[in-house]
């Protein structure tokens, strides 16, 4: 009977916990999405590609802006993403762009010469990812992008961490964006030189 009751106390405990923190996880979140890797057929002549539909409602867009300002971190649209990772700072690594999405996922693909640091596994990516982004003047945040708010969150525990917070911006479109606007992925390692897609 004493187990039950201290097992039930600790239930309300930590539920209540979590309820009230700031950095307290949705309970009806799936945490571990599934990949899917498509399977690519050989192409035998150029295919026309098609401007993607946005993922997102404007209404959407807006409260993830409204969250991130709440949170005092500054989004970052496709336009300007875009001119950062063809910006020459970013091959002497004053511009960093980090994906915060587990292994699986970056393998799968990610942002090229993105560092990962899976947010719920950070101690294994953490050293790493500060050494870069204490030399880097931006550094560009992102997961899969939507409702995903697992970039948000990286931000601040980098900020934490010592990255100065002016310096650290959120891509809310995240990978979805990137990948639907066929812009170039690369595949397993940070660096392997497998890259995939190729748009501008």
């Amino acid at each position: 009977m004493e187990a039950a009751v201290v097992l039930v106390g600790g239930l309300f405990v930590g539920l209540l916990a979590n309820f009230v923190s700031p950095n307290g996880l949705k309970l009806g979140r799936d945490y571990f999405p599934k990949v899917t890797v498509p399977a690519v057929a050989p192409v035998t002549q150029p295919v026309a590609t098609v401007p993607a539909v946005p993922t997102t409602t404007p209404a959407e867009t807006n409260a993830v802006l409204a969250r991130l300002r709440e949170r005092g971190l500054q989004p970052l649209d496709h336009a300007a993403v875009l001119a950062l990772f063809h910006d020459p700072k970013r091959t002497q690594e004053l511009i960093v762009f980090v994906d915060v999405r587990n292994d699986a996922l970056y393998q799968a693909g990610h942002v090229p010469g993105a560092y990962q640091l899976d947010y719920y596994r950070p101690e294994s990516y953490l050293p790493t990812v500060l050494s870069a982004c204490g030399t880097a003047e931006q550094v560009i945040v992102y997961c899969t992008g939507g409702d995903c708010e697992d970039s948000e969150l990286a931000a601040v525990m980098l900020g934490q961490a010592g990255v100065p917070r002016d310096r650290i911006f959120i891509f809310p479109g995240g990978y979805a964006e990137w990948s639907a606007q066929g812009l170039p992925l690369e595949t397993g390692a940070r660096l392997s030189g497998v890259l995939k897609g190729g748009g501008p």
